[in-house]
């Protein structure tokens, strides 16, 4: 899918990622603060903003990933699950 149609789907809350990255990361818009995060689970845990670049904007390789994996998608409400 192309980025256009991966940032629909993270305005209606879902994650995306792409098959290139390979890092366990996917991304998540935070409506409260207007921000798109990239969250990171290999090798360690983290998140921080996200800035495209002209190589993601371009990819077709773009998936939603379903939160029936809560390894990799944790609920980002959940304080716990993401402390």
């Amino acid at each position: 899918m192309l980025f256009t149609e991966a940032l629909k789907d993270l305005e209606q809350g879902k994650y995306v990622t792409r098959n290139g990255w390979n890092d366990g990361s996917y991304l998540a818009l935070l409506p409260a603060m207007q921000y798109v995060w990239r969250v990171v689970t290999l090798p360690n845990p983290a998140a921080g903003n996200w800035l495209p670049m002209i190589s993601d904007l371009n990819a077709d390789d773009w998936k939603v990933l379903e939160k029936s994996s809560p390894h990799l998608v944790p609920d980002l409400n959940d304080e716990a699950a993401v402390a």
